[in-house]
Protein backbone atom coordinates (compact mmCIF):
# COMPACT_ATOMS: atom_id res chain seq x y z
CA UNK A 1 0.00 0.00 0.00
CA UNK A 2 2.84 2.38 0.87
CA UNK A 3 4.59 1.63 -2.43
CA UNK A 4 1.35 2.38 -4.26
CA UNK A 5 1.00 5.73 -2.46
CA UNK A 6 4.61 6.63 -3.30
CA UNK A 7 4.03 5.69 -6.94
CA UNK A 8 0.82 7.75 -7.06
CA UNK A 9 2.71 10.76 -5.62
CA UNK A 10 5.48 10.28 -8.21
CA UNK A 11 2.98 10.12 -11.09
CA UNK A 12 1.20 13.23 -9.80
CA UNK A 13 4.55 15.04 -9.82
CA UNK A 14 5.25 13.86 -13.40
CA UNK A 15 1.82 15.07 -14.54
CA UNK A 16 2.35 18.44 -12.81
CA UNK A 17 5.76 18.89 -14.47
CA UNK A 18 4.43 18.00 -17.93
CA UNK A 19 1.50 20.39 -17.50
CA UNK A 20 3.90 23.18 -16.54
CA UNK A 21 2.61 23.60 -12.99
CA UNK A 22 5.92 22.56 -11.36
CA UNK A 23 9.45 23.27 -12.67
CA UNK A 24 11.19 20.13 -13.96
CA UNK A 25 14.08 18.46 -12.16
CA UNK A 26 16.69 15.98 -13.42
CA UNK A 27 14.74 12.84 -12.35
CA UNK A 28 11.37 13.74 -13.82
CA UNK A 29 10.41 12.23 -17.16
CA UNK A 30 9.31 14.66 -19.87
CA UNK A 31 6.62 13.11 -22.03
CA UNK A 32 6.95 13.49 -25.80
CA UNK A 33 3.31 14.32 -26.61
CA UNK A 34 -0.03 15.17 -25.07
CA UNK A 35 -1.44 11.70 -25.78
CA UNK A 36 1.12 10.15 -23.38
CA UNK A 37 0.09 12.72 -20.76
CA UNK A 38 -3.55 11.76 -21.33
CA UNK A 39 -2.71 8.06 -20.83
CA UNK A 40 -0.73 8.86 -17.69
CA UNK A 41 -3.66 10.76 -16.19
CA UNK A 42 -5.98 7.79 -16.80
CA UNK A 43 -3.43 5.43 -15.31
CA UNK A 44 -3.27 7.68 -12.25
CA UNK A 45 -7.05 7.58 -11.93
CA UNK A 46 -6.98 3.76 -12.07
CA UNK A 47 -4.29 3.61 -9.40
CA UNK A 48 -6.36 5.83 -7.12
CA UNK A 49 -9.37 3.60 -7.72
CA UNK A 50 -7.32 0.50 -6.82
CA UNK A 51 -6.15 2.30 -3.70
CA UNK A 52 -9.76 2.46 -2.52
CA UNK A 53 -10.38 -1.14 -3.56
CA UNK A 54 -7.51 -2.20 -1.31
CA UNK A 55 -8.79 -0.03 1.52
CA UNK A 56 -12.25 -1.60 1.24
CA UNK A 57 -10.79 -5.10 1.27
CA UNK A 58 -8.67 -4.28 4.33
CA UNK A 59 -11.51 -2.54 6.21
CA UNK A 60 -14.74 -3.78 4.65
CA UNK A 61 -18.08 -2.20 5.41
CA UNK A 62 -20.07 -4.22 7.91
CA UNK A 63 -23.30 -5.89 6.87
CA UNK A 64 -25.55 -7.32 9.55
CA UNK A 65 -27.47 -10.24 8.19
CA UNK A 66 -29.82 -10.61 11.15
CA UNK A 67 -31.22 -7.08 10.87
CA UNK A 68 -33.78 -6.56 8.17
CA UNK A 69 -33.80 -3.10 6.64
CA UNK A 70 -37.13 -1.32 7.10
CA UNK A 71 -39.21 -1.22 3.98
CA UNK A 72 -40.95 1.99 3.01
CA UNK A 73 -44.53 2.05 4.18
CA UNK A 74 -47.24 2.01 1.57
CA UNK A 75 -49.62 4.94 1.77
CA UNK A 76 -52.75 5.07 -0.28
CA UNK A 77 -53.17 8.82 -0.67
CA UNK A 78 -56.53 8.42 -2.41
CA UNK A 79 -58.41 6.56 0.34
CA UNK A 80 -60.25 8.34 3.13
CA UNK A 81 -58.58 9.11 6.47
CA UNK A 82 -60.22 7.05 9.20
CA UNK A 83 -59.63 5.17 12.41
CA UNK A 84 -61.43 2.45 14.29
CA UNK A 85 -63.08 3.32 17.62
CA UNK A 86 -64.96 1.21 20.18
CA UNK A 87 -68.72 1.18 20.00
CA UNK A 88 -69.23 3.17 23.24
CA UNK A 89 -66.90 5.99 22.11
CA UNK A 90 -68.66 6.10 18.75
CA UNK A 91 -72.04 6.36 20.50
CA UNK A 92 -70.80 9.23 22.69
CA UNK A 93 -69.39 11.04 19.68
CA UNK A 94 -72.62 10.68 17.70
CA UNK A 95 -74.73 11.85 20.67
CA UNK A 96 -72.57 14.97 21.17
CA UNK A 97 -72.32 15.82 17.45
CA UNK A 98 -73.34 19.35 16.55
CA UNK A 99 -73.82 18.58 12.85
CA UNK A 100 -77.17 17.16 11.83
CA UNK A 101 -75.59 15.44 8.82
CA UNK A 102 -73.95 12.77 11.00
CA UNK A 103 -75.98 9.60 10.88
CA UNK A 104 -76.96 8.07 14.22
CA UNK A 105 -77.80 4.72 12.65
CA UNK A 106 -75.07 2.09 13.19
CA UNK A 107 -75.94 0.32 9.93
CA UNK A 108 -74.68 3.38 7.99
CA UNK A 109 -71.15 2.77 9.32
CA UNK A 110 -68.68 0.02 8.63
CA UNK A 111 -68.06 -2.22 11.65
CA UNK A 112 -65.64 -4.98 12.54
CA UNK A 113 -64.82 -7.23 15.46
CA UNK A 114 -61.29 -6.83 16.85
CA UNK A 115 -59.10 -9.58 18.33
CA UNK A 116 -60.64 -9.06 21.80
CA UNK A 117 -64.12 -9.70 20.42
CA UNK A 118 -65.25 -6.08 20.77
CA UNK A 119 -67.18 -4.28 18.03
CA UNK A 120 -65.39 -1.30 16.48
CA UNK A 121 -66.81 1.38 14.21
CA UNK A 122 -64.93 3.00 11.32
CA UNK A 123 -64.90 6.77 11.92
CA UNK A 124 -64.03 8.72 8.77
CA UNK A 125 -62.05 11.84 9.61
CA UNK A 126 -61.71 13.27 6.12
CA UNK A 127 -62.72 12.18 2.68
CA UNK A 128 -60.01 12.57 0.05
CA UNK A 129 -62.26 13.31 -2.87
CA UNK A 130 -62.72 16.52 -4.82
CA UNK A 131 -66.23 17.92 -4.95
CA UNK A 132 -66.81 20.28 -7.90
CA UNK A 133 -70.03 21.53 -6.30
CA UNK A 134 -68.32 22.61 -3.06
CA UNK A 135 -67.17 26.27 -3.38
CA UNK A 136 -64.40 25.73 -0.82
CA UNK A 137 -62.92 22.93 -2.92
CA UNK A 138 -63.05 24.99 -6.10
CA UNK A 139 -61.56 28.08 -4.37
CA UNK A 140 -58.70 25.96 -2.94
CA UNK A 141 -58.07 24.53 -6.42
CA UNK A 142 -57.85 28.02 -7.93
CA UNK A 143 -55.58 29.33 -5.16
CA UNK A 144 -53.21 26.34 -5.31
CA UNK A 145 -53.30 25.72 -9.07
CA UNK A 146 -49.69 26.78 -9.69
CA UNK A 147 -48.32 24.45 -7.01
CA UNK A 148 -50.51 21.57 -8.20
CA UNK A 149 -49.47 22.15 -11.81
CA UNK A 150 -45.77 22.06 -10.88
Amino acid sequence: MKEMWEWIDHLEHVVAVNEGKVPPDETTTILPDSYRLYQLKHWLIDLRRHQYYLKDSYKPTLHFQAIDHPKPAFYDWTCDSFYWMPLDKWQARVDNALLHTISKNLSDYETRTNEKGEIEVKWVVRRHTFNWEDPLHVRALINNYDALYD
